[in-house]
């Protein structure tokens, strides 16, 4: 957006809250993938992955996805018991619940502080389709960016391979 700056309840978006939303946006597929990468590099948290291959990943990346994201179910045959998964999973809680919460209410901080500014025609309305295809679409986007290497190392090469 070059030359207007975005708004958002007539209050102007700006570098800082915009760093504060991307540490917000990465902070889960970071400990997702980050804990998950480790457990499939680490030989004694390999040993307890039901599966080998592109299907161990796969229950890796569930696992952590699923702490993270504040579910915290396990995929079948995981034996998540051992002290390294213990850590981990609870790591990847504490960010996914913390580190998420953290930069959203420092957002809602700035927020309160800015003064309104007036509507005026490079307002961008949030209110209309052309923001709702534009916020699916980044939001479709940034999701394939994040995970598609997973997805590709993980249930694509298994389905190609027979590998189950």
């Amino acid at each position: 957006m070059v030359g207007r700056t975005p708004e958002y309840l007539s209050k102007k978006i700006q570098g800082p809250e915009m760093k504060l939303i991307v540490l917000f946006i990465l902070a889960v597929p970071f400990a997702t993938l980050a804990f998950a990468g480790a457990t499939v590099v680490v030989g004694s948290a390999v040993h307890n992955i039901s599966a080998t291959g592109p299907h161990g990943l796969t229950e890796a990346v569930y696992n952590y996805s699923s702490a993270a994201n504040t579910n915290g179910s396990a995929f079948a045959g995981m034996n998540a018991t051992s002290q390294w998964y213990l850590v981990t999973l609870a790591l990847a809680m504490l960010i996914g619940r913390f580190f998420t919460i953290i930069p959203v209410l420092a957002i809602g901080g700035s927020m309160v502080r800015k003064r309104t500014v007036r509507q005026s025609a490079g307002t961008f309305k949030t209110d209309t389709p052309l923001f709702l295809g534009l916020l699916l679409a980044v939001t479709v986007i940034v999701g394939a960016l994040t995970y598609f290497a997973v997805l590709a190392l993980g249930p694509a090469v298994e389905h190609l391979t027979g590998h189950f």
